[in-house]
């Protein structure tokens, strides 16, 4: 007689967050130090709003949510992903935008706070005759924080990237304002150099819609700027620094250059290197495409496995379909999980975290009315439970088993060329998967081995689970497909 134990998988959860009465979205996540999470947004109430941080568990369950910044005569939010950071001190920031009911007033307001939401200092950022809203914030290597924003100005309703640098404790140093058709900001980090990399995109009559990025010194001067794209409307990009000096883009583009087989697409996603004054290297241009529009969400460098990850969105103009993806340093897509709410349309992921078991968090919120906020954890693989609500918690479960038993599960040969073998010794279901998370081939296991044939199926990177009648996941990996 053998007796086993079961235990959960890595943590894995798929929640969204509202009440009856409020709209809620949830851009902005980051782990703690206690294997949960602090998770920034916005809820709405008729005419109140606003701006909240939430501790939820391993598990995805709400412990405690703190209000930020409320008002019932403004319009309180915060949109983006990287409007949440953690500080050196190990404390957290926030930012966001307040607008006033006349419309001739829009601030921008930093909160920084402990890991249990007690605000430790707030500051609110004004001027006379611009608009101000912010999409980031950067930490910077002096202790103090950079915040990314747009500046509207009043007199002639351009619309320019702004940064404003404070000190430790949230006191303007320097305001910088870079003058534009019509231009925002998504993304910026620090450089190695201590300069910063700011990109979004920006608008001129003759080419339309571009990317757009500059790089600046320590105090915010101009070192270059660059547009990149066609003579069409394309869209907005983030810039990565991947090594000194080195960049990678991530935009939207709205025709390719060179022939490619997705001409028909319109609105491709770009992948490209750039040297370091901003031009792009020769040769290092990819095209993805993915229903009409194909764009990125937020990214991040992982250093270790010299990766980009990213949240990927693909709409025709519904459903929308937000995707974990994964870029190398050459621009091949490592990896391209989708995931889902589960409603059918209108999910947004805004921000994806790294987490210290190797999986990964993502925030954002499904827009149909009433809005809700969604946070999703997942594996390496971009694996999770299934749609919302779920997770994969456990309780732990001893089973009799008569006999020598020993579990063991065997996928091979990897790479294959004609057949695959799975050898299990308990029910269960292998699944293959594409990059684009489409089941590819699936067979029933049952004591012994099973044969499946990849012939017919694109040479290439797939991905597989196996996964028990009760819906865990057993055993999952990379397989490599060759003909």
């Amino acid at each position: 007689m053998v007796h086993y134990t079961i235990l959960a998988q890595t943590p894995q959860f798929n929640k969204l967050y509202n009440t009856d009465s409020t709209r809620e979205l949830s851009p902005c996540v980051l782990p703690t130090t206690d294997e949960g999470y602090i998770v920034g947004g916005i809820s709405r109430y008729n005419s109140s709003s606003l701006v909240y941080v939430r501790k939820i568990n391993k598990w995805g369950e709400q412990k405690w949510q703190t209000n930020i910044v409320s008002s019932d005569t403004a319009q309180v939010s915060t949109y983006f992903g990287g409007n949440l950071v953690k500080t050196l001190d190990n404390n957290y920031l926030i930012s966001g935008s307040m607008e006033y009911t006349n419309q001739t007033q829009r601030d921008i307001f930093l909160c920084k706070f402990t890991q249990s939401g007690d605000t430790i200092w707030h500051k609110f950022y004004h001027a006379v005759d611009t608009l101000y809203a912010t999409n980031a914030i950067v930490v910077a290597n002096d202790n103090g924080y950079l915040i990314i924003g747009t500046a509207w100005h009043q007199l002639n309703n351009a619309q320019s990237f702004l940064l404003l640098k404070t000190d430790s404790l949230g006191n303007l140093q320097w305001r910088k304002i870079y003058n534009s058709d019509f231009g925002r900001p998504f993304h910026a980090e620090q450089t190695t150099d201590g300069g910063y990399i700011v990109s979004g995109y920006n608008y001129h009559a003759a080419t339309g819609y571009d990317m757009y990025a500059i790089k600046t010194d320590s105090l915010g001067n101009v070192q270059w700027e660059h547009t990149y794209g066609t003579d069409e409307d394309d869209g907005g990009c983030l810039v990565l620094e991947v090594a000194a000096g080195q960049y990678a883009l991530l935009g939207l583009i709205s025709k390719v250059e060179e022939f490619q087989p997705f001409w028909y697409t319109e609105i491709q996603l770009l992948f490209a290197r750039l040297d370091s004054m901003g031009n792009i290297i020769t040769g290092t241009k990819r095209y993805f495409a993915n229903q009409s529009v194909y764009s990125c969400q937020s990214a991040y460098f992982d250093k270790q496995k010299n990766e980009i990850v990213a949240v990927t969105l693909s709409y025709t103009p519904n459903p929308t379909k937000p995707y974990l993806t994964k870029f190398s340093l050459s621009g091949d897509m490592l990896l391209n999980a989708p995931l889902s709410t589960g409603i059918g349309t209108e999910d947004y992921l805004r921000d994806v975290e790294p987490t210290p078991d190797g999986g990964f968090v993502l925030a954002g919120f499904n827009f149909t009315n009433p809005s809700r906020g969604w946070v999703v954890k997942t594996d390496s693989l971009g694996n999770t439970c299934g749609e919302a609500d779920c997770d994969n918690y456990v309780e732990p479960i001893g089973i009799d088993i008569v006999g020598s038993f020993q579990q063991s599960m065997q996928v091979y040969p990897n790479p294959a060329t004609n057949q695959l073998h799975i050898t299990s010794t308990i029910p269960a279901t292998f699944v293959l998967y594409d990059l684009l998370g489409r089941a590819v081939r699936q067979v029933g296991l049952d004591s012994g081995t099973a044969q499946i044939s990849v012939l017919g199926l694109p040479a290439g990177t797939y991905f597989y689970q196996i996964i028990n009648p009760q819906k865990q996941i057993l055993q999952h990996d990379k397989l490599i497909v060759l003909h």
